[in-house]
């Protein structure tokens, strides 16, 4: 049986031309990690333990050495020191759902504390090569990670630029596999996909470190959780304000140790196409002019029902994740940027402040764009969390974000990979 998501169908990005970075930039990275050590702050380690004041972080070769609250010996002169008295430390965020384009998202998403992201969708060759550019020692940008092209049905609704065809079992099988076999960390489904379909990109990822996500229409989620899909992008592929339906997929993904990435924010400023307001919001102006000219004819275009349905659709989503989130469920942040309105960074930032409208405390919210964006990742050993060993990604925030999560926007300092990418 088919399944379709009433209300809104969040729309993806269009090719745009590459923009170089605005002047207005991040700081530029070392060239060398050498050793940075940052202290006085509290930290905020992301591990759930409670924070720790005073804390010292010593950094060396892009990794956390140490955290302490005592004096550190046998540094060298060279050690770059960051005062963070005052201030908190928390990881460095994560976007679960992006559409990445290089040059001017990379200045907004590192000035906001993005750290990484998770492109859910693009050209492959263009993403492998951003992806691995990414990696490169001293780059003031995010590191990538990356699904590759969507996997859709023969009719593509973007087109076979971001999205490949496939019709029968084998072609699907054959899809994944060659995807898989360049080494994407992730396979995302798309709308025309039926369970058979679904069936054969899950069962060729089985045993790699790719998960499958899914955008889903024709197959619900219910079905797509029973193959063995890990990731709901949008919480589509059920009707999110049947309290019914929505209880048996949270209870599903409890059980299958699935993950729900609801991205709340694309649906909140799709709830608001055609508001005065959305024109005047902050950091337009760093929007290429190309970009803000779709934003504003897809907010045209839009009809004034499909606002109203977004809108209730976003009440639904709320009610839902608090749901899932009480019982134990795995909640992911991510945002759907580039998509109309959704700025870089700055809506990460919105969809944590929206995920503790809806229930979450900011502790378990922070955790969504960290420790359970890493787990999704299957980065756990190296990412979410400031503990020695694990990559240095931390970001410096000028208030307490478990007091009102909104502290994410105070951000003072971002290191990546033990560089110092932005600073206020």
């Amino acid at each position: 049986m088919r399944s379709r998501v009433p209300g809104v169908v969040i729309a993806v990005l269009t090719a745009t031309t590459l923009i170089a970075l605005p002047s207005s930039g991040p700081t530029a990275a070392r060239t060398g990690a050498g050793t940075v050590v940052v202290s006085g702050g509290t930290l905020i380690d992301g591990t759930g333990r409670e924070p720790l004041p005073g804390a010292m972080i010593v950094v060396r070769d892009g990794r956390i050495a140490q955290v302490t609250t005592g004096g550190v010996s046998g540094l060298h002169a060279g050690t770059e020191s960051i005062d963070a008295r005052g201030k908190w430390i928390v990881p460095g965020l994560i976007d679960m759902h992006v559409h990445y384009h290089p040059g001017w998202m990379d200045a907004l998403f590192v000035r906001h504390g993005v750290t990484t992201v998770r492109d859910v969708g693009s050209e492959l060759e263009s993403i492998l090569a951003l992806r691995e550019e990414s990696r490169a020692p001293g780059v003031a940008r995010p590191r990538i990670f990356a699904c590759g092209p969507l996997i859709d049905g023969p009719s593509p609704r973007h087109g076979q630029r971001i999205s490949v065809s496939v019709q029968i079992v084998a072609e699907a099988r054959a899809v994944a596999r060659r995807l898989l076999d360049r080494g994407v960390d992730c396979l995302k489904i798309y709308e025309q996909l039926t369970p058979p379909l679904v069936e054969a990109v899950v069962r060729e990822a089985q045993g790699t470190r790719a998960p499958v996500t899914a955008h889903l229409r024709d197959t619900a989620a219910l079905q797509a959780l029973d193959i063995g899909v890990r990731g709901l992008e949008h919480a589509f592929g059920f009707d999110a304000c049947d309290e019914t339906v929505a209880g048996e997929v949270m209870r599903r993904v409890i059980e299958r140790g699935a993950y729900v990435v609801p991205t709340l924010a694309i649906t909140e400023q799709i709830s608001h196409f055609g508001s005065p307001e959305q024109e005047t919001m902050a950091l337009l102006s760093e929007i290429p002019a190309a970009r803000w000219q779709y934003w504003r004819a897809a907010a045209a275009a839009a009809s004034l029902e499909r606002g109203t349905g977004a809108a209730r659709r976003l009440g639904c989503l709320k009610r839902f994740v608090a749901r899932l989130q009480g019982a134990g469920g795995q909640v992911v942040a991510g945002t759907d940027t580039s998509n109309p309105y959704v700025v870089p960074g700055a809506s990460l930032h919105r969809e944590l402040e929206l995920l503790v409208e809806a229930g979450l405390t900011p502790r378990e919210a922070l955790a969504a764009a960290t420790r359970t964006a890493a787990a999704f990742l299957d980065q756990a050993q190296a990412l979410g969390t400031l503990e020695v060993g694990k990559a240095a990604d931390l970001v410096v925030l000028g208030a307490n974000p478990l007091v009102s999560i909104s502290a994410v926007r105070e951000v003072e300092v971002v290191i990546r990979d033990g560089r110092v990418v932005w600073r206020r």
